[in-house]
This record gives structure tokens, C-alpha cells and sequence, in this order.
């Protein structure tokens, strides 16, 4: 297994972390608002800016997120595994997102890509909503996959988290087009 090294070209707009470097890339720069952030392509031994934001455990990249605007909602889509050692860079990616946004228009995370949610990550949520709530607007929730819903129902929290089946439905909320 090779040693995979971080690199980091801070910028206004994309997600920051906490995380050891030796487990995150950032890269890119802001874009306009009409743009997508694409993440990082990353490999052991190199990696390619194309902006957003990465995770790395061991040579593979079990998380990814996307952040762009949908009329006045901002969208996160994110992908792969939320626990305790990816959760601190979704809060700091969703921190942005709920920053960016301009209420009373919602920031809604597209959960369709991803494989696990934890405890953490369910908490995550759960901060983000009471975040956006204090400013005005509020999280949406995309969920279509039992890894996400499963948790969710458990903890009674699909109402909580206004849980949408996608992305389009979501985005077709009344507060996004207002």
C-alpha cells in the first residue's frame, strides 16, 4: 500500500476540514453559484484537482461531497460512508452550505450514494437542521437507500429531517422556489 499525501489549496466556497491530513484532500477554488464542485480525482501515489472535497482511509475514498446551487437551495450531494472519522469534514461542508445559503431557501443533502450512516452522521443532520432553522431556512434531507432510511425510521426522525425520496422533489419545494 502506498502512503497517499494530501495536498490542500485553501479557497473561499469549497469545504475545509479537520480531519489528519494524511486522511483528506481539498481542492478547487470558489466557483459561481450556478456551478457543481466536482471532487478531487485521487489515487495512492497522486491527485488531480478538479475541486470539492475528499476523504481517504487506507488508499480508497470512502466519502465525497458536491456542493452546488439549485435556484436559491443549495445542494450536497454526498457520497460513501458518514461515521465517526468522515463526519467532522461533512459538518464543515455542510457548515458551508448553510452559510451560502440564503434563506428562507433550504440546503438539501442528497443521501442517495451513501453506503452507511451513523450515529454521527445522524447527529450531524440533526445540528445542521437546527443551524439552518436559526438562520431561516432548513435541512432537507434526499434518502431512497435502507443504509439511510433504516437508521431514520428507527429514530422516528423522517418528518424531522423533511426526508425526500430525490433530489428533484427536494429542489421542487415550495421554499426553493420562492
Amino acid at each position: 500500500m502506498h502512503a497517499t499525501r494530501a495536498f490542500r489549496e485553501p479557497s473561499e466556497g469549497t469545504c475545509t476540514s479537520s480531519a489528519p491530513p494524511s486522511h483528506r484532500a481539498h481542492t478547487g477554488t470558489a466557483l459561481p453559484s450556478s456551478r457543481v464542485e466536482q471532487p478531487a480525482l485521487l489515487t495512492a501515489d497522486r491527485a488531480v484537482s478538479t475541486g470539492g472535497c475528499l476523504v481517504l482511509t487506507d488508499g480508497q475514498v470512502p466519502f465525497r461531497t458536491t456542493r452546488e446551487s439549485v435556484g436559491a437551495a443549495v445542494l450536497v450531494h454526498i457520497a460513501g460512508e458518514i461515521d465517526h472519522s468522515t463526519a467532522p469534514d461533512l459538518a464543515e461542508c455542510l457548515d458551508d452550505a448553510v452559510r451560502s445559503v440564503t434563506p428562507p431557501a433550504p440546503v438539501v443533502a442528497d443521501l442517495t450514494a451513501v453506503r452507511f450512516l451513523g450515529a454521527q452522521g445522524i447527529g450531524l443532520l440533526l445540528d445542521h437542521q437546527d443551524h439552518c432553522l436559526d438562520r431561516g431556512s432548513e435541512l432537507v434531507v434526499v434518502a431512497n437507500t435502507a443504509a439511510v432510511l433504516r437508521p431514520l425510521r428507527a429514530l422516528e426522525l423522517i418528518s424531522v429531517l423533511g426526508v425526500r425520496s430525490s433530489v428533484t422533489e427536494a429542489v421542487s419545494l415550495p421554499e426553493v422556489n420562492a
